[in-house]
Parts: structure tokens; C-alpha cells; sequence
């Protein structure tokens, strides 16, 4: 088993969203160290780091798609997700920002 750190951000959000991403992370991971949100200039921020464990050692990828896919269901459309992945076993970050056209081929919108 491998231990997978993930620090994820969503952003912009409408103020009744993060509540939203909050449930939606909550009910695909346990393991939540922090959530975090904050208004910037009207639109929020929410950050959540977590911690996971994944036999597979190309968890990360699939852990990428499916918090993003959570996410964008949970609140209905696309918003741009981080995610910040470190192996333990590695120590190496993988970094992704999920844009719209990932949003369009995980969604199975052409």
C-alpha cells in the first residue's frame, strides 16, 4: 500500500459551492487533514489536503480524474481543480490543473 498525500484547490466558486465540494471530497475520501475556504473578490477558494492509500501505483492519475469529476458533479459545472499529489514511498509531487477540456472529456461532453 502506498500513501498518497493530496492537496486539491477549486476555484472560482459561488458562495454556496464550497459546501458543496466539501460533501462531495468527503464522500469519495476519508483522511481529511484541513479544508480551507476563503473569498477572493467575491468568488471562493477551497482547499483541502488529505491523506489515502492506493495498492495501484498509477493511483494518482485515477485519484486526478475521479476528486475532479466528484467535484464537478457535486456542483454542477466546470470549475478549474488543482490537485497536488505526493507519494510517500517517492516523495515526489505530481502536480495537475484540470481545464476545461478535461472537464469536457471526463464528463463525456464533445
Amino acid at each position: 500500500m502506498t500513501t498518497l498525500r493530496i492537496h486539491l484547490s477549486a476555484y472560482p466558486l459561488g458562495c454556496s459551492e464550497p459546501a458543496k465540494v466539501q460533501s462531495a471530497i468527503r464522500g469519495t475520501f476519508n483522511g481529511i487533514s484541513w479544508i480551507r475556504n476563503r473569498d477572493i473578490g467575491g468568488a471562493w477558494l477551497t482547499e483541502i489536503s488529505l491523506e489515502t492509500q492506493y495498492a495501484d501505483e498509477y493511483a494518482s492519475l485515477a485519484l486526478e480524474e475521479s476528486v475532479s469529476i466528484a467535484i464537478w458533479k457535486a456542483i454542477g459545472r466546470y470549475v478549474k481543480v488543482a490537485v497536488d499529489i505526493s507519494d510517500d514511498a517517492r516523495d515526489i509531487a505530481m502536480q495537475r490543473e484540470l481545464a476545461v477540456a478535461d472537464y469536457r472529456k471526463l464528463m463525456g461532453i464533445f
